[in-house]
C-alpha cells in the first residue's frame, strides 16, 4: 500500500514537495496544511475502517456515505496512534478492542441508526487495555 503523498507524487511527477510555494500547492489543490495532513497519514485507513466498520455490522460504503462524516472518520482514523495495533488485529496478530478506536462512537451511532439492536452493537466505551 502507499501513502497518499506517494499517489500525488506518481501522479504529478513532484518528488521534492517541500520545494513547492504555496501558489504550486495550490494548484495541485493542496494547501500547506493539506499536504502536512498527507505526511502524517497512517496509510491503510480504509481498510482499517472497513474492519472495524464491520464489527458493528457496517460497511464501509455506510459508513462513507454521509461525505462529511466520512471525511471526518476517514481523518481520525489516519491520524490514530494505534494504527499498527489495528493493522496487527486485522491480520489476526494482536487484539483490539473497539473501545481504542476513535470512530467507536461513530460506527455504533450509525449501526444503531440502522436499526441495529443494541446487543448487537459493540460497546464504543470498552475498557482500555
Amino acid at each position: 500500500m502507499h501513502s497518499p503523498l506517494t499517489a500525488l507524487r506518481r501522479i504529478f511527477r513532484v518528488q521534492d514537495w517541500t520545494g513547492l510555494s504555496d501558489e504550486e500547492l495550490a494548484d495541485l489543490g493542496l494547501s500547506r496544511v493539506d499536504y502536512a495532513v498527507l505526511c502524517e497519514t497512517h496509510v491503510g485507513s480504509h481498510q482499517r475502517m472497513a474492519a472495524m466498520a464491520a464489527r458493528f455490522g457496517l460497511t464501509l460504503d455506510e459508513v462513507l456515505a454521509d461525505e462529511a462524516l466520512g471525511a471526518e472518520a476517514t481523518a481520525l482514523c489516519g491520524h490514530c496512534a494505534d494504527a499498527s495495533t489495528c493493522r496487527m488485529a486485522i491480520a489476526g496478530e494482536a487484539e483490539f478492542p473497539v473501545g481504542r478506536c476513535p470512530n467507536a462512537e461513530t460506527y455504533a451511532a450509525l449501526a444503531a441508526e440502522n436499526g441495529a439492536p443494541a446487543s448487537a452493537v459493540p460497546s464504543g466505551r470498552e475498557a482500555q487495555p
